[in-house]
């Protein structure tokens, strides 16, 4: 369970789909699977992620990485899974993103909004803990 957004967890996401954090090198090849086809949906000119890709922009070593990818699961099965993160574009401006893929099957069933929320709210966690310029 994820500390600081607990409560907004447990009382938003629908029964039986549980978040948790990046842990294992296996979670990469559930990633590309879920990202894949869900860019082949949504966009025909596509890039494939690799596990090697995903390794190296979330390193498992890396544990303040890991805390901001939420992996979407029911009954030991990974249905999703998202990112957040915020970065200086210039000097005086920090800029936050998130992104969420869901299996095919999970989309359009109440998920994709309470997650939205959830990476929003890290997103609005990253930037207030960010240096100031």
């Amino acid at each position: 369970m994820i500390e600081s957004l607990s409560g907004l967890i447990n009382t938003s996401i629908p029964a039986g789909v549980h978040l948790r954090t990046l842990a294992c090198d296996s979670d990469y090849m559930d990633m590309c699977a879920i990202h894949n086809q869900a860019a082949r949906v949504d966009n025909p000119l596509f890039l494939p992620l690799t596990p090697g890709t995903l390794a190296e922009r979330f390193p498992l070593a890396d544990v303040e990485s890991c805390r901001n990818v939420f992996i979407l699961e029911t009954h030991s099965e990974m249905i999703g899974w998202g990112s957040c993160a915020v970065f200086q574009q210039r000097r005086d401006m920090l800029v936050g993103y998130h992104e969420l893929y869901l299996q095919t099957a999970w989309q359009n069933r109440g998920i994709e909004l309470p997650v939205t929320r959830i990476l929003e709210q890290r997103v609005s966690e990253l930037r207030a803990s960010h240096p100031s310029p």
